[in-house]
C-alpha cells in the first residue's frame, strides 16, 4: 500500500470515529493488499453514539478504554501489513449493552470469524461460550479478570492471569527464590476479592510442602507477633487496597525491631494511594505484583510511543499498549500457525513490547491464560522489575 493510501485510510479510520453513527453498527475494516483469508473480530463496547451525545456519559471512560486499545491494536496491525498478512479485520461496537450483544453473535459478519478479541464484562463473555463452542473460535479476553464467575470456556484466552493465579504466581517466585521453607503470612481484607489470593494458597500448601502458609485478618495485624518465626525466611502478603490499613500493616512491621529481613508483596493499586512511604517500602523488600509494567525508557517502548503521537495526536495510555501487544503476540501466532490456536500453549515466553506472554492453562477450570506477571520493586528510591 503507498504511502498517500495508508494516510487516506487513516483519514478515513479517524472520520468514522467522529461521526455520529461511526460505530454504532459494526465496522469492516481491510487493510492488506491480499484477498482475505482468515476474518479476526473485535467487539468491545466502544459505545460511540452515547460518548459523541455525552462525552461525560456512564459508559464515556469504558468506551474510551476500549478505543485507546483498538488504536494501539491497529498500530501492530499496520505494521504486520506491511508483510501483507492474509487478515480482515472486523469491528463491533456492543454499546455496553447485553442486548445489543445478543444481535451481534447472530450476525452472519459475526459468525464468519476465525478469532475472537472480547468482549469486555463478565455477562458477555459468558454469553460468548455457547458461540465459542458452536463454531469453534477462539476469543482473547482483553482486559477481564475472573474471580468467583466461571465461564469454563474451553476456547477463552485470558490476556490477564485470574486473581487467583497470583497466589501460584507468587508462591513460584518464593520457590525459585530459595526460601524452601518460607513462613508465609497472608493479610486479608473483607471484600471478597480481598480472600482470592490468600484461599488459592491454602488450597496449595501439599504442593509447598516445605512451606508454613497461613491467613490472617488485615484489621488484626498485630497478632504477627506470634506469626512471625525468626529462624526462616519470612513473606507477608498484604492483600488489600485499603490504604489506611495497608499503611498501618506496612508500618507496624518496618517500626519494629523484632521483625527482620521480611519480604513484603502488594498490589499495583498502592501506587494511588495518597501518602506513600518509599523507605518504608524498601526496608521491607516490597514487591508490587501487576500483569502491566511499561518501561518507558525502553528503546521500543518510544518508538511506540511516538507512532502513537503521530496517529493519535496524544500520549497513549496502558490501555494502548494493551492492544498492541495482544495483537501483536496473537495475531503473529495466529496467521504463523495458519489460523491454529490449539498448541499457543508450545510458545516460547514472548515479549511483544514491554510485557511477556506464556499461555498456560488454567489450574481451574477450562481455559488459557497469560501466566506472565510483573514483580517490581525500589532500589535507592528507583523503580524496577525483577526479569
Amino acid at each position: 500500500m503507498s504511502l498517500l493510501k495508508r494516510n487516506i485510510f487513516v483519514c478515513l479510520l479517524s472520520l468514522l470515529w467522529l461521526l455520529p453513527n461511526a460505530l454504532a453498527q459494526d465496522t469492516v475494516i481491510v487493510d492488506t493488499n491480499v484477498k482475505p483469508k482468515y476474518i479476526i473480530s473485535v467487539v468491545m463496547p466502544f459505545c460511540s453514539k452515547q460518548i459523541l451525545a455525552d462525552p461525560k456519559s456512564k459508559n464515556a471512560a469504558l468506551g474510551n478504554a476500549c478505543r485507546q486499545y483498538y488504536e494501539g491494536f491497529k498500530l501492530a496491525l499496520d505494521s504486520m501489513t506491511q508483510a501483507d498478512f492474509p487478515v480482515e479485520i472486523r469491528v463491533f461496537d456492543s454499546e455496553g449493552d447485553t442486548n445489543v450483544f445478543k444481535r451481534i453473535l447472530k450476525k452472519k459478519e459475526f459468525q464468519e470469524s476465525n478469532l475472537i478479541f472480547g468482549p469486555v464484562g463478565t455477562q458477555n463473555s459468558v454469553r460468548l461460550k455457547e458461540f465459542c463452542e458452536q463454531f469453534k473460535v477462539y476469543n482473547v479476553s482483553p482486559f477481564l479478570t475472573l474471580t468467583k464467575t466461571k465461564t469454563d470456556n474451553a476456547y477463552l484466552i485470558s490476556a490477564y492471569p485470574d486473581l487467583s493465579y497470583y497466589g501460584d504466581f507468587i508462591l513460584d517466585q518464593i520457590k525459585s527464590g530459595g526460601w524452601n521453607d518460607a513462613n508465609i503470612v497472608v493479610f486479608t481484607g473483607k471484600n471478597a476479592n480481598e480472600k482470592v489470593i490468600g484461599a488459592r494458597m491454602l488450597a496449595l500448601k501439599n504442593k509447598y510442602s516445605g512451606f508454613s502458609i497461613k491467613t490472617m485478618d488485615i484489621n488484626k495485624y498485630a497478632d504477627y507477633k506470634v506469626a512471625y518465626k525468626p529462624d526462616r525466611p519470612n513473606h507477608i502478603i498484604i492483600d488489600s487496597d485499603n490504604e489506611f490499613l495497608v499503611s498501618s500493616v506496612i508500618k507496624f512491621i518496618g517500626d519494629t525491631n523484632q521483625f527482620n529481613e521480611i519480604m513484603t508483596y502488594g498490589s499495583i493499586k498502592w501506587f494511588d494511594f495518597k501518602s506513600i512511604n518509599l523507605t518504608l517500602w524498601q526496608q521491607l523488600n516490597l514487591n508490587i505484583i501487576c500483569p502491566v509494567y511499561i518501561d518507558y525508557n525502553d528503546a521500543k517502548v518510544k518508538t511506540f510511543i511516538e507512532h502513537y503521537r503521530e496517529h493519535y495526536y496524544t500520549e497513549p495510555a496502558e490501555f494502548a499498549i494493551n492492544g498492541y501487544e495482544q495483537a501483536t503476540f496473537f495475531i503473529n501466532y495466529f496467521v504463523t500457525n495458519k489460523g491454529n490456536m490449539d498448541k499457543i500453549t508450545e510458545q516460547s515466553r514472548t515479549k511483544p513490547l514491554c510485557n511477556w506472554f506464556k499461555i498456560s492453562p488454567k489450574a481451574e477450570g477450562k481455559g488459557y491464560q497469560n501466566t506472565r506477571l510483573n514483580m517490581l520493586y525500589f532500589e535507592e528510591n528507583q523503580l524496577k522489575r525483577w526479569e
